[in-house]
This record gives C-alpha cells, structure tokens and sequence, in this order.
C-alpha cells in the first residue's frame, strides 16, 4: 500500500499469519529545515478477544535523533 500525502510518502507491506500480525513500512518526508527523514519501521501486532493486547514497534532511532534532535 503506497500512502502520499503533501510531504510524506509511506510503503506498507502486510503480513497476516495466526500470531502475530505484523506490517513493515517505509517513509520518506522532507523536514522544514529541507533535511530528508527517510526510515523503515517494522510493527508486531499481537490481539487478544479481537482488539489489539501489544504493540511493537522497531525503528531506527538514531536517524530519528539525527534529523529531528
């Protein structure tokens, strides 16, 4: 799933299997300061009774702190 908006721009990949549920995704976004944030993210959904029981979220964090301090 391809997702723009005016700045940003997110690539989802899904992955259904029985537990857990988990999405991959990639964003490119151009900051104020003209600097590009450009990271992938990977998201492990685990539910429990049909709602969401734990999130996890992996990132690369030092880009993060790289471009927005």
């Amino acid at each position: 799933m391809h997702v723009p908006t005016d700045d940003v721009v997110a690539n989802w990949r899904l992955f259904h299997r029985p537990k857990p549920f988990a999405a991959e995704a990639r964003s490119y976004a151009r900051t104020k300061t003209g600097r590009t944030y450009a990271n992938e993210y990977h998201f492990a959904f685990t539910f429990r009774d049909g709602k969401i029981a734990r999130l996890r979220e992996y990132t690369d964090l030092l880009h993060v702190q790289e471009i927005f301090g």
